[in-house]
């Protein structure tokens, strides 16, 4: 499991997560959706033991 932190700049601390922009986090999620990944509003994503190097790297190139 884990979650994806849409915002600008470096994370350093904790207290950085609070500059989190809703519009982009909004957009991230309905575009991972159009590339076939579905992940919660919120960014929860929970990838699975059987995905192959395949899987992740359509993964990896979809969040880039």
């Amino acid at each position: 499991m884990m979650t994806m932190h849409v915002l600008r700049g470096d994370i350093r601390s904790p207290e950085d997560l609070g500059r989190k922009d809703k519009r982009w986090a909004d957009l991230f999620h309905l575009d991972m959706m159009a590339r076939g990944y579905y992940l919660a509003r919120r960014g929860m994503i929970t990838l699975s033991l059987p995905m192959t190097d395949v899987d992740l790297d359509g993964f990896a190139a979809a969040v880039e």
